[in-house]
């Protein structure tokens, strides 16, 4: 689609309608790697259990509100993901496809947005092949089905976006209102990162003003104050019933994660080439290919790559690259970085890969049956796949899977019904706690044996220690079976148990 032929106009509002039917196959296609096998696998440790787990307890306790972790207040992250994951685990039970059902649901609106934002950037025919590159490439699908924030976040941050191009196309500042609305949901689920999603709407706009263009007012404040209301009021609530608190949120969760090493997440400098790079290059496929493979038939803008304004479409574009590249700057400069940060700039992506596809079959380089046949393989190997992961197979590494090590561990629990519950040398596992319905897994060292074997003592308690296999080979020869029994699990897991002096044994 050329720029004389496009049906969207700055000055006006679209002139053809939404396209259903297109819109129809591909929400179909979501729905099938959205929902397939969603919480057939067991919830993985430790980002997975930790959410559902504090979602659990905070429901239960009703402070959903003001989120708990084993007595303890969980201020990380507010709480509508917790809502989110609540919600679920209401409907379906307190089980992995009650706490991921959620994840389905945002991520089949959010294809549906990208179909729609597709449409406001590029035109009708562009929105199909928008919403197919979000949905049906593997890093989005694969993201809704782990549990986070990150996928609910992408959602309101592209419908963000798409109130941002609806005030553009149609001049209508009620438009920005609603973007201010649902930015302020954006905030309410993961917080000052999601402030990252109004840098490419900001530059568009002062962009457009510069060209004089009638766009309605970027900081409108009747949408400021709905952002106030709808993604500050809680913190502000909070932080005025919780003396030191906004400075934590600040300090802590704010400066101290992304510019030093305290959160310990990925902080090396080589970092983003190994981790960001690959999820950017490959976790679009194999739609980027196809843009790879017919590369000589698009019109690049030689020359021009520095400056966006001179390329064909140039506020579309400065829109995609800015939405892009000054996030995913931040991410690699940042000293706290994990894959998922990186979901919400795949909308922008597929709004680029989307429009490249565009013009290929337009221009006849490829054809639609080509990009239809793709997307029902993809379809198919993505519901597929998620399947085999269901599948306690040696080609996959479950021993994160606390489904699994809750159903083969259920027997042997059940002899020491007055216990304490450890694992050895990790984080705690709260995945297990979700499923077991127990007291805390905590954190043990090899250092912390001698305090526990004198609580199996004077508590009169069994002290139970899960330890991975493989750590459990490494100082073997350490273990006393004088002591220690050691019971083995499955594959992957072992339970080094600690009798009280009233239960006979070693101990005793």
């Amino acid at each position: 689609m050329t720029e004389s032929e496009s049906n969207l106009e700055l000055n006006g509002t679209p002139a053809a309608p939404v396209p259903k039917r297109p819109l129809l196959v591909v929400t179909l296609l979501a729905i099938l790697v959205g929902f397939a096998f969603q919480g057939s696998r067991g919830l993985y440790e430790s980002t997975e259990g930790r959410y559902a787990e504090c979602a659990r307890q905070s429901m239960e306790q009703g402070t959903l509100d003001e989120p708990v972790l084993n007595g303890v207040n969980h201020w990380t992250k507010p709480p509508l993901t917790y809502y989110m994951i609540a919600g679920g685990m209401k409907v379906l039970g307190e089980n992995a496809w009650g706490a991921r059902i959620g994840q389905s649901f945002a991520f089949v609106f959010t294809v549906i947005a990208v179909y729609y934002l597709g449409f406001l950037v590029w035109g009708p025919q562009a929105a199909f092949y928008c919403a197919v590159v979000y949905g049906l490439s593997p890093f989005p699908a694969g993201a809704a089905n782990s549990l986070s924030t990150d996928t609910l976040l992408t959602l309101f941050e592209t419908l963000t976006l798409l109130a941002f191009w609806l005030a553009v196309r149609r001049k209508r500042g009620h438009y920005m209102v609603l973007m201010w609305a649902v930015f302020g949901f954006a905030f309410m689920t993961k917080g000052f990162p999601a402030l990252l999603c109004l840098i490419g709407p900001g530059v568009v706009f002062f962009h457009l003003r510069r060209r004089g263009e009638n766009v309605p007012q970027f900081f409108n404040p009747l949408g400021l104050l709905a952002f106030l209301l709808i993604g500050f009021s809680w913190y502000a609530e909070k932080a005025w019933t919780h003396p030191g608190l906004m400075q934590n949120w600040i300090m802590k969760e704010g400066i101290a994660r992304n510019v030093s090493d305290e959160a310990h997440r990925n902080a090396e400098w080589y970092k983003p080439f190994t981790m960001y790079l690959p999820i950017v290059l490959f976790g679009a496929i194999p739609w980027v290919f196809m843009i790879l493979a017919k590369h000589k038939h698009i019109p690049w803008p030689k020359g021009m790559w520095k400056r966006v304004t001179a390329w064909p479409h140039p506020v579309e574009w400065l829109f995609i690259v800015t939405t892009f590249a000054i996030p995913f700057i931040v991410f690699c400069v940042s000293s706290s970085r994990l894959p998922l940060y990186l979901l919400p700039l795949f909308a922008p992506i597929a709004l680029a890969v989307g429009k490249g596809l565009e013009w290929l079959v337009s221009t006849g380089h490829l054809r639609l049956r080509s990009v239809m046949v793709a997307a029902l393989a993809v379809t198919v190997l993505m519901v597929v796949g998620k399947g085999v992961f269901v599948l306690h197979i040696p080609a996959i590494d479950s021993s994160k899977d606390m489904g699994i090590l809750a159903r083969d561990a259920g027997s042997i629990l059940e002899k020491y019904p007055n216990r304490d519950l450890y694992v050895l040398k990790q984080e705690a596992l709260l995945g297990l706690q979700f499923y077991l319905h127990t007291t805390p897994v905590v954190t043990a060292e090899l250092e912390d044996a001698p305090a526990v074997l004198k609580k199996a003592k004077t508590e009169n308690k069994h002290q139970l220690v899960f330890v991975r296999k493989k750590k459990l080979e490494a100082f073997a020869e350490k273990i006393d079976q004088r002591v220690y029994k050691v019971e083995p699990i499955n594959d992957d897991w072992s339970l080094i148990v600690i009798n009280p002096p009233e239960a006979g044994g070693p101990t005793s």
